[in-house]
């Protein structure tokens, strides 16, 4: 497993390479690029990218932060509840406390999308 979550991190942190793409490459693009890279069936290579973000999330889940080096950090923050207003009725309302998944790039992934 852990060979698996290295390599989609690799993959992950060079994917920029291989992208044309303006959008957010989607999740089979991720595993097409990762199975050419490293020479393993297309099958494998979505396995894998399944069990990496099942991972980060379980890991968010328990409010644990990763952070993975040249790439970046994912970490959990909470919003305290609040009170608001419903933008059609006008009406006050209250909203509930939450927590959210944030991302922070590091500066080597920053450094590689702004190379010329």
């Amino acid at each position: 497993m852990k060979k698996s979550v290295v390599r989609i991190l690799a993959c992950v942190f060079i994917f920029g390479l291989y992208s044309t793409e303006v959008n957010a490459a989607p999740r089979n693009s991720l595993s097409n690029a990762m199975a050419e890279k490293f020479g393993i069936t297309k099958e494998e290579a979505e396995q894998q990218v399944r069990d990496v973000f099942l991972i980060l999330g379980e890991e968010l889940k328990k409010g644990r932060m990763i952070t993975v080096t040249n790439f970046g950090r994912f970490y959990v923050k909470q919003r305290d509840a609040r009170k608001g207003r419903n933008p059609r009725t006008g009406k006050e309302m209250d909203i509930p406390a939450r927590k959210y998944p944030r991302f922070t790039s590091s500066q080597g992934l920053k450094a590689l999308v702004n190379e010329k």
